[in-house]
Formats: C-alpha cells, structure tokens, sequence
C-alpha cells in the first residue's frame, strides 16, 4: 500500500510540476499551435482546438466573478453562442441547426479559457502573432508557388491572380485576404515601434520583406475591402511619422497617385472601381425579371441583391430571425421567389454581410449583442489597453464583416474568437498563480 501511495504522490507531483506551475509556456505553446494550424490544416486544428480545452479543464486554476470587468467581458462574448443555441430551439431543420451550434463551438471556447484564468501577457501575444505572420507568408508563399508552376506547364495566368490564387484547404479567399490584412497590422506596427520609439530590433528588414510581400499579394488577390483596411492601416502609421500638416497632405497625395496606378495595373481591381462609380447601375441584377443567367457579373451586383432578397425576409422575421438552421433555406426560397436564378439554382449564397446574417438567423437581439462585441473590445482597446493591433483587428473584421458573412466560416469563427478573447483577457503580470 506504501508502495502505491508513494506512486501516486510521485504521478501528481509529476503533474503539478509540468502542467500546472508552467501554465503559461503550456498556453503560449497552444495558442502558437492553433495560429499556425488555422493557416494551413484544419483537422488538425480543431484536435489542437480540442486538446486546449481538455488542458483547461482538468489543469487550469479558474477564476470567475460578476463583479469583475473580465468576467462580464467573458459573457458578452459568450452571449452570441448562447444566442445560436437558442435559435437552433425554433429552427425547422435541426440537421442543419446543429451543425452552426457545432461550428460555432470556438465562439465559447475562448472566451471560456482565456477568461476564466490568467491568459496571456503582451510578450506572449508576440510570439503567437509572429507565428501567424509567419505561417500566412509562408501560406501566400506556397499559393504564389502554386500559381507560377501552373503557368509553367500550361502558360495560363490564371492562378497568379485573383481568387485562383488561393489553394490552402478550407480556405475561402475572403478569409485568407482576413488573415493578411490581419498579419500587415501587427507587421506595421513592430515597423513603427523601431522607427517612432527608436527601438533596436536586428530583425527590421525581414518585417519589411513581410511587409512589402503581403502587400503584393493583397493586390494580385484584389480583395476591395481588405485594401480599404490596409489603407487605414498605411495611412494611420504614416501619419505617426509624419507630424506636419504640410508632410501629411503630401503623404496623403502621394497614398492617392499610388492606388490609382495599382487600379490601373491590376485588370481585376478595375473591374471593381467601375463596379464603384457605376451610380446608374448599368450591371445591376433586376430581381423579378429572368435576367440573371447567362453572363458574369461583378461581386458588387450579387452582393446587391443577395441583400435585397434577405431583407425581404428580414421585414417579416426581424424580431427573432428564422432560426439558424433555416436561413439558407429561407435565402434559397427568396431568391426563387424573385427570380434570381443565378442564386437560386446554382448556387448557395449566405446574405454576404454578418450583420444582416445575425438579424436573419436570430434576430433584432442578436445584432445588438454582436454589434457590442466589436464595440466594447474598440473602446477597451483604444482608450484602456491602448493596443492599436487589437483597434485593427476590431476594425478589420468589423469593415469585412459588411460584404461577408466570417462567422459562418469555420477558420473565420476560429481567427475572430482565438484572437479577440487574447487581446482582450491578455494579463499584464507575466506569473501564472
């Protein structure tokens, strides 16, 4: 029985030792883990995903109390899981109902890990954004590889621009461009930090390499609303360096010659600019006319009345959605419903706005509820933590969120709640009790 005893005492120290009093290298090695795998193998980081939250609950010191601004924090966040769940209660097709509360698993998961103990600190947030920066060059890397080899053997131009860029598994192209735009924001921002604050960093031209290599593959994907953010981005830092209105007027001119060229280089962004400044809206899809097949037509048109048909359902369910198993079916049946064929009948679009998704999935509370999420966190980033990476992820995914629906993505769903519950339950004591 000594022997046993002596045993178990042994194993528990063992495990006191290696996962409880080194907590956080266990979640920084994680976190890293999850920013890499979220790139390029998703399997493997919904098992990482799975494993995170295992560690939590049988190792982790928890803490959680009403009167704190974390744990009030941690329940807004969990309020819009709470809010899928209760529109799988009235949804028709509870197959698919499911299978959003499934996906939708990482919009609880975060916040409840990283909310509940002491998170991580600002040093550690680094390497995991330095990971992800990592891994999404590596990711555009291999997407370019890709696209020249093609040319190579068949000389079509095809996949070394535009959406055919994108081959990494699961990856739509509006997330990847997420991720880039995402990985430019953190990449600026340790520029800004050698050059405004004098900071010594060895390591100052690679960040320009990342710099510079993103910002080509930004254009060669051509995505409108990822370059609007790049922009803000662009111009924010500048407008640190520059402090003179003179200088400023003169960035801000030199900023505009310069995206005019790139409109004019690059064949798809200047589809999209006439898509822009077409205010008589000569391509526009006329709804309830069979008029929609048999021609291409831009993201913007679609975008267009995907919108009108989903506000036709909005006007009669606005106050609790359709429930979020029935929205698409709800989309396909509008779509019918106003001819819109080319949607209808040969393809499966989402509303393209995540705005306008909640409203239609759970309605009128759960857009409040989602619209305080982004509003909070940019208060709490700007004039509290004062962390202008967290501001441009807030921003990035809030500006994005206009023309696409990320939260009905899985590697959406896992980049918005892995990395706002980090910035915003990030801990500035670097001990782990």
């Amino acid at each position: 029985m000594d022997k046993h005893k002596t045993k178990n005492t042994m194993i528990k120290a063992f495990i006191n030792k290696s996962f409880l009093k080194d907590e956080r290298s266990i979640y920084v090695g994680f976190g890293i883990f999850i920013a890499i795998t979220l790139v390029f193998w998703p399997l493997l980081n919904s098992i990482i995903c799975f494993l995170f939250f295992i560690y939590w609950l049988l190792f982790s010191k928890k803490e959680f109390s009403l009167k704190t601004n974390k744990s009030q924090t941690l329940l807004l966040f969990l309020s819009l899981y709470i809010v899928a769940l209760i529109g799988s209660l009235y949804s028709v097709n509870i197959k698919e109902a499911m299978l959003e509360v499934k996906q939708k698993i990482p919009l609880a998961l975060f916040p409840i890990i990283l909310g509940t103990t002491r998170g991580v600190t600002r040093k550690d947030t680094e390497k995991i954004l330095i990971s992800f920066s990592l891994a999404t060059i590596i990711g555009s890397f291999i997407c370019l590889l890709n696209g020249l080899i093609y040319y190579l053997n068949t000389g079509s131009k095809i996949k070394l621009s535009g959406y055919d860029l994108i081959i990494l598994k699961q990856t739509t192209p509006s997330i990847f461009c997420v991720f880039v735009v995402f990985s430019v924001s953190y990449i600026a921002n340790k520029i800004a930090d050698h050059y405004i604050r004098d900071l010594t960093n060895k390591y100052i031209r690679w960040f320009w390499v990342g710099f510079f290599f993103n910002f080509g593959f930004m254009l060669l994907l051509g995505n409108r609303m990822t370059l609007f953010c790049f922009a803000l981005i662009v111009i924010y830092y500048l407008f640190c360096y520059f402090k003179t209105f003179r200088q400023r007027v003169f960035v801000i001119l030199i900023f505009v010659f310069a995206n005019v060229f790139i409109v004019k280089i690059n064949p798809r962004l200047q589809k999209q600019w006439q898509e822009i400044i077409d205010i008589y809206r000569k391509n526009e899809i006329k709804l309830d006319e069979d008029k929609s097949l048999g021609r291409e037509w831009g993201g913007a048109s679609i975008r267009i009345a995907i919108w009108r048909c989903s506000w036709d359902i909005v006007k009669k369910y606005w106050i609790t959605g359709v429930g979020n198993g029935d929205v698409q079916d709800f989309l396909q049946k509008s779509y019918e419903d106003r001819k819109f064929f080319f949607a209808s009948r040969y393809n499966r679009y989402n509303s393209h706005n995540q705005f306008l998704q909640q409203l239609l999935s759970t309605g009128l509370l759960s857009v409040f509820l989602f619209c305080l999420c982004l509003l909070v966190p940019l208060k709490n980033s700007l004039f509290i933590r004062r962390n202008i990476v967290y501001t441009f992820f807030i921003l990035t995914f809030a500006i994005v969120c206009i023309t696409e629906s990320l939260l009905e993505i899985n590697k959406g769903i896992v980049w918005y709640s892995f990395f706002n519950s980090i910035f915003a339950f990030q801990t500035t004591n670097n001990s782990f009790k």
